[in-house]
């Protein structure tokens, strides 16, 4: 075997590589690789040729042998290309990952985060892992900020953020703001809020004043989106009117978690409309209530340890990091990849600022 066959080797287990703490894909569809980084700079590109991302996409005319298919004007396919180690040979692929119309333009996956790295270079966030889900539809990175937030003594938060583009046309490049909280692999962050903004779409363009003004307004926003994220949870500087300091009655608790999995209004036999709990609702609501004691047991231990005063029961913000502990640990996710995908992407995010509201709201 030659050098080039040991590199094509290495290449090929690495691209296997699972990162536990942020990806649970146990096929070749989705795939997320935690990035080595050993303290010296790492460029998204460098980040993506670790991940084994650095196959090419291209434009190509529609094919089919059906003779009476109708000619599919102004559409495009979007190619994924790709050289895969088979039986010890390189043998180049081809999959379909989209259907675009109009003037789509191909971004490849170094030129769509390429506006990133200089945020990477001057030490303000961090390449973390990489991946992509769908055989490649959608492709993400993680970056991580230094600075981290302290819910309460010894439970630190990362500032993460999560660079995505699309190959199948749904949507430009973006990066979402993602809170995650590293003791227990959870994803803490909202898919969409009236007062947190919480992404950016990024231009297609090769402009490098226009990259810069993207950057900046990605980590302008993120600094926000911390701040009010940090303030709901912890509250104001001075003042004790977050999650944190809230504590919360039993009958609140119900509120938030029957909201979560609400019952359904059915017809009796006479029928007369009655209220109907269903056996995986119960079971869910169930779990979640159990998740929320773990969860308030879990940060009294953490303030007695630490020699603090402890709230004087269960908070605000248990209940909201119980919700999310369910969401990412409990909660069976059909067609959407994996628990990380679906908190991150999908319906999860979507329960967990359902979780956020009813909270806000008791």
């Amino acid at each position: 075997m030659n050098e080039g066959d040991d590199d094509m080797n290495e290449i090929q287990e690495q691209t296997q590589v699972r990162a536990p703490w942020v990806f649970g894909a146990r096929d070749n569809r989705h795939r997320g690789v935690e990035v080595e980084n050993d303290g010296t700079l790492l460029t998204t590109a460098q980040a993506i040729q670790q991940g084994g991302l650095d196959w090419m996409v291209d434009l190509r005319d529609p094919i089919t042998n059906d003779e009476d298919a109708i000619e599919a004007l102004d559409w495009r396919q979007v190619v994924k290309v790709e050289d895969v180690l088979t039986d010890g040979q390189m043998v180049r692929e081809f999959r379909t990952l989209g259907m675009v119309k109009g003037r789509y333009t191909v971004l490849q996956n170094r030129e769509a985060f390429a506006f990133f790295d200089r945020a990477t270079l001057e030490g303000a966030a961090i390449i973390k892992a990489v991946g992509h889900l769908d055989h490649g539809r959608v492709v993400w990175a993680v970056a991580q900020r230094p600075e981290t937030i302290e819910l309460y003594p010894g439970e630190l938060i990362y500032q993460n953020m999560v660079l995505v583009t699309a190959h199948d046309g749904s949507h430009a490049a973006k990066v979402m703001f993602a809170p995650y909280r590293p003791s227990t692999g959870t994803m803490l962050g909202v898919k969409s809020h009236r007062r947190l903004r919480t992404e950016v779409r990024v231009r297609h363009t090769k402009s490098i004043d226009e990259k810069m003004l993207d950057l900046h307004n990605v980590l302008a926003a993120e600094t926000g989106y911390f701040e009010r994220w940090r303030a709901a949870l912890l509250g104001d500087e001075g003042q004790d009117n977050g999650y944190k300091q809230r504590i919360v009655t039993d009958d609140q608790i119900r509120k938030v978690v029957n909201g979560l999995f609400p019952s359904q209004k059915k017809l009796d036999e006479d029928g007369n409309k009655v209220e109907v709990v269903s056996g995986k609702a119960e079971k869910a609501r169930q779990l979640i209530q159990d998740r929320i004691e773990e969860q308030a047991a879990r940060a009294q231990k953490a303030y007695a340890d630490a020699g603090q005063q402890a709230p004087n029961g269960t908070t605000q913000l248990d209940v909201f990091l119980g919700v999310s502990e369910y969401i990412d640990k409990d909660r069976t996710v059909r067609n959407e990849g994996n628990n990380w995908a679906a908190s991150t992407f999908g319906t999860g995010a979507n329960m967990r600022q359902k979780a956020f509201d009813l909270i806000a709201g008791i």
